[in-house]
């Protein structure tokens, strides 16, 4: 791990990321330290900031979720294997493995809408809307790499007719111990300010408009060349979930209960603290014991995690959240100006994160209740920029009464 810190593409990153795993509590401030000058002292270059955060996220790293649920192969094992057990999840199923299953599925159910994606993709490259089940069938036209069969999150809530996602930005972190002190457990927290992308073209399920990828797709990489001053124009250039839920909000008041923001961010929320719950239970899961009776420990090494994810989220016509996919290292550069002071803002946040922990060597207070951690949310966007906090979640479990919800968005979603 030594060598990754020191090929960081910014060498107080590195430093600071290196002592703050290796419990060197005074070597990490300092080189903390030295990051937010170097961050302030150039704060018009937007080559040397990108290359601070991609420092970041690259050297994230937390072995029991980047095994259990980041990237798309891994989400779909973990919270959909064929059958939808999440309320929050698209099912999913990944060829050639699942085929029978997902051949006896889709005849089952003619009406609803299916995509592909290839694992080994991001930023819209490699998905594909499903017409018929011919392009899937192994020996014919695929699938060969293994991909992705998902059900389409719909009908999509639209702003003017348009599509879109949003992006949270979450740091799962176990922090190192000190002083000799056991390490604090795993913990979640988010960047209040998320992202937001919409599609370049107009939503339609006709077949010339399920045929247009950009109607679908709303990656910005897939899109920002579709569309002149994309980044200057209605409905692009809201290019954060508060903004975008103010701008529909505004332009369709008929949809201004469902969208508003406290209640949007409390259900994104539950959905994070619901995803990471699954990896925490497969970090928290106890070691096997030796034939002679032993007890295995778990090495510094492997208890270490600081990791960075971009999670991305999308919303239904009756404004259900749901998990598009969780990746990890998510990138970090900008398509437009204003997600420059998103993406600045985040890691200006963890970097404080870091030095506070570290520092103080207390974990912020939990709180349980998803509508104060949105109420509380809604303070840190409020505040200018670079100086918003990080939101701790809780890391939640399934629970029965989302069992009971998973039936009931199953049927809303899925057929139209």
């Amino acid at each position: 791990m030594s060598d990754l810190y020191s090929q960081a593409g910014d060498q107080w990153i590195g430093m600071a990321l290196q002592q703050r795993h290796m419990g060197t509590t005074e070597q990490a401030l300092q080189a903390y330290d030295g990051a937010f000058k170097r961050f302030a002292e150039t704060a018009h270059s937007v080559p040397l900031h990108q290359e601070m955060r991609k420092s970041y996220t690259d050297l994230s790293e937390c072995p029991p979720v980047d095994t259990t649920v980041a990237t798309k192969l891994k989400a779909q094992r973990a919270f959909s294997a064929g059958m939808s057990v999440y309320s929050w999840h698209a099912q999913t199923f990944l060829l050639p493995a699942d085929f029978q299953q997902f051949e006896r599925t889709y005849k089952a159910r003619p009406r609803t809408r299916w995509l592909t994606k290839e694992p080994q993709h991001n930023r819209g490259e490699g998905v594909r809307m499903l017409n018929s089940l011919e392009e899937i069938r192994p020996g014919v036209g695929g699938p060969a790499p293994a991909i992705l069969v998902q059900q389409y999150i719909g009908p999509p809530l639209l702003v003017d007719g348009f599509k879109f996602h949003y992006r949270y930005y979450a740091l799962l972190d176990n922090p190192p111990a000190l002083q000799g002190q056991p390490r604090k457990g795993l913990a979640l927290f988010v960047f209040p300010r998320a992202p937001l992308r919409f599609s370049t073209a107009r939503y339609s399920t006709d077949a010339e408009g399920w045929a247009q990828k950009n109607a679908h797709v709303t990656n910005s990489d897939a899109n920002k060349n579709a569309v002149t001053d994309y980044c200057d124009i209605n409905p692009w250039q809201h290019r954060t979930l508060h903004g975008g839920l103010e701008y529909a909000a505004r332009t369709e008041p008929a949809k201004a209960a469902m969208l508003a923001s406290r209640k949007v961010v409390g259900s994104s929320y539950r959905v994070l603290s619901r995803a990471f719950g699954k990896a925490a239970r497969m970090w928290d899961r106890p070691l096997p014991s030796m034939p002679d009776g032993v007890q295995l420990e778990r090495s510094d090494e492997a208890e270490y995690c600081h990791a960075v994810y971009g999670v991305d989220l999308a919303l239904d016509d009756q404004a259900n959240v749901w998990l598009v996919e969780i990746q990890i290292k998510p990138q970090m550069d900008c398509s437009c100006p204003q997600d420059e002071k998103v993406k600045d803002g985040m890691l200006v946040a963890m970097l404080r994160h870091d030095e506070r922990i570290l520092s103080e060597g207390v974990l912020p207070p939990q709180l349980e209740d998803m509508d104060t951690l949105a109420a509380a949310a809604e303070l840190e966007v409020a505040k200018p920029e670079g100086e918003a906090e990080l939101v701790r979640l809780p890391l939640v479990q399934y629970d029965e009464d989302e069992a009971r919800d998973t039936a009931r968005r199953f049927n809303h979603t899925y057929t139209f």
